[in-house]
């Protein structure tokens, strides 16, 4: 598909369709949402610890292209995430379309992780440790799937995206309902 089509022309599968953003939004405002994902992400953080991973805060996990790896999270993660003030990306409305070019993570700030309790499944796993790649995979996986079940549950359309595009495409649909900070 040519840039100069409209929005309306785009398959609804498509992650960059408005009308998903505008879905996977509402849905994270609502409470039992926000609790499932509250629940998971505390559910994750507990199994992650009990495996003891090295992180020495170097941010290098966020320098994505530099580190040689993609993150992915589903559009309801993102959606809950700019749901916050403090998961509205620090940057300015002309880098938006640039957001998948970056090499960092645009939260990350001063080399450390300006939404850390916000931060989506992806960022809770992976480590820099070359021993977290004997249980991370796995853990990923399981919770991965949780995210799948809780998106069937409240029938919402389910899309695995990479985070920078993913971000961006958020943020072009829900302009009109997060605001503040650069955007």
């Amino acid at each position: 598909m040519n840039k100069s089509e409209s929005n309306a022309t785009r398959p609804p599968s498509d992650p960059a369709d408005p009308t998903l953003w505008r879905q996977w939004h509402a849905a994270a405002a609502l409470p039992v949402v926000d609790r499932a994902i509250r629940d998971l992400y505390r559910r994750l953080d507990v199994e992650v610890a009990s495996h003891h991973p090295v992180c020495r805060q170097s941010g290098r996990c966020c320098h994505f292209d530099s580190y040689g790896h993609l993150m992915y999270v589903t559009g309801l993660e993102v959606a809950w995430l700019l749901r916050h003030p403090a998961g509205r990306p620090p940057i300015q409305k002309p880098q938006r379309a640039q957001l998948p070019q970056l090499d960092s993570c645009p939260f990350q700030i001063d080399g450390l992780c300006s939404v850390h309790a916000l931060r989506p499944t992806g960022c809770r796993v992976f480590f820099c440790d070359p021993t977290a790649r004997q249980w991370e995979s796995a853990v990923y996986d399981g919770y991965l799937h949780d995210l799948r079940a809780l998106h069937d549950r409240h029938h919402l359309d389910y899309r695995y995206i990479e985070w920078r595009s993913a971000l961006r495409d958020a943020l072009a649909a829900l302009k009109p309902h997060v605001t503040g900070g650069g955007l």
